[in-house]
């Protein structure tokens, strides 16, 4: 069966499902569902047996679903929508552990602790699939389905913009009907539209997602690329957040260009990050009052930053990256334990992260510029709007910013090398 006979026949299949499960609404998704409740997951797109329904970037820069007029209101995008239809059935017996890779580059090169490349390394030795996100050749952020072990170092790290996930939902069904094993890494809201699509248990889908504050918008990133790029007359041709030339804790955005320049500033100077992290006026809005936080967590395995872990474990070296591992479902710390011997890890109690990161419990607070600036993005020339909203550090704040971050490289140099030998 050629690709696209398969296709028409997934959506007759999908269509007689359509029929069973009860009346046709008059009704799709992108009908009842606001810009304040959608999470941009693709659940809807994935599962229209007619393929009715798009997702398309907004006014913002988010991902919304737009159904034409073949739209046979069925409903399925409804039935299957997570912001709708969301259940848990993971128990509270989690375990928390504080960890990361035994491999220095890997723990350098990743977000916190390097235990999602430790994970993926492990699928892959046994012939199985990862989803996750990495960036296109336009530095847009999009989800992929691979088997390549060269592609973890891209999948590796977060990348703070919302991932278009597009056809990976079929493509991770594809694989399990085939009895592959597949590990997908993404945001709560993500994972939960993958169940929902699913809609049945398989027992070699392992899913992993993290501590999400919030998903920044593709658009205003785009233009901070756009904006540097201009500043250093190059393109870009590297990108990391979370770089640890600092330490850890100094969330530096590292950006390389084609002509050899570079670009690293830490949190407190980066303005895309400091809008992020300081002005919360990027994200999406459904962020602001997310429904995919609190306990019991959706997925097999969440990962974190484990911040304030140097107050329980004795003589530990955080600042190159801790990752807090939970362990959410017996298949979950079943996979965790296949990596033990790459890594070191320590068990601990979840009222000694939940201390240091409220994140998994709360949500950000929505500020008053936030709807302002994303209206002005189209008609406003970028660095004059990230002035009014995200001012430049005065010279005696930013003077003080880089002889800390001065302090703080040499001093981690003298560690590292120390560390090594």
């Amino acid at each position: 069966m050629n690709g696209l006979n398969e296709l028409k026949y997934v959506g007759i299949l999908l269509l007689w499902q359509a029929f069973k499960e009860g009346e046709f609404m008059k009704e799709n998704v992108n009908e009842i569902i606001s810009d304040i409740e959608c999470c941009g997951c693709y659940t809807c797109e994935s599962t229209c047996p007619v393929n009715a329904i798009r997702i398309q970037p907004n006014s913002e820069g988010f991902y919304m679903p737009s159904a034409d007029e073949t739209c046979i209101h069925c409903g399925l995008c409804v039935k299957r929508c997570p912001v709708f239809n969301f259940k848990c059935e993971n128990k509270e017996d989690y375990q928390v552990y504080v960890g990361w890779s035994n491999n220095v580059n890997i723990r350098m090169d990743s977000t916190s602790g390097g235990i999602f490349s430790e994970l993926a390394y492990k699928i892959m030795d046994n012939n199985g699939y990862v989803c996750g996100a990495v960036y296109d050749d336009k530095w847009n952020v999009k989800h992929i389905v691979t088997n390549n072990i060269g592609d973890i170092p891209l999948l590796r790290s977060s990348k703070y913009v919302q991932s278009r996930i597009e056809n990976c939902f079929l493509l991770i069904k594809e694989k399990l009907e085939l009895n592959k094993v597949v590990m997908i890494v993404a945001t709560p809201c993500q994972i939960v539209g993958l169940y929902n699509y699913l809609d049945k248990k398989y027992e070699n889908l392992y899913t992993v997602d993290f501590i999400c504050r919030g998903v920044n918008s593709p658009k205003v990133f785009r233009k901070f690329l756009d904006l540097l790029e201009d500043k250093y007359k190059s393109k870009v041709s590297y990108i990391k957040f979370k770089n640890k030339k600092y330490g850890w804790n100094r969330f530096a955005t590292k950006i390389k260009f084609e002509n050899g320049k570079t670009y690293i500033k830490d949190r407190y100077t980066d303005r895309f990050m400091k809008g992020y992290l300081e002005y919360n006026c990027f994200m999406r809005n459904s962020c602001y009052s997310c429904k995919f936080k609190d306990f019991p967590r959706i997925a097999d395995i969440t990962l974190a930053d484990f911040w304030g872990v140097e107050n329980y474990v004795v003589n530990i070296k955080s600042y190159d990256g801790v990752s807090m591992i939970m362990t959410n479902s017996v298949k979950g710390e079943k996979l965790f334990k296949k990596i033990t011997n790459s890594i070191y890890k320590e068990q601990l109690k979840f009222d000694d992260f939940i201390k240091g990161d409220p994140t998994i419990l709360e949500s950000p607070k929505k500020t008053k510029n936030r709807d302002d600036f994303l209206s002005r993005l189209d008609r406003e020339d970028f660095t004059n709007l990230l002035n009014s909203f995200i001012p430049k550090n005065g010279l005696k704040k930013q003077f003080k910013i880089d002889i800390l971050d001065a302090y703080q490289y040499i001093r981690l140099v003298i560690k590292r090398r120390k560390y090594n030998k």
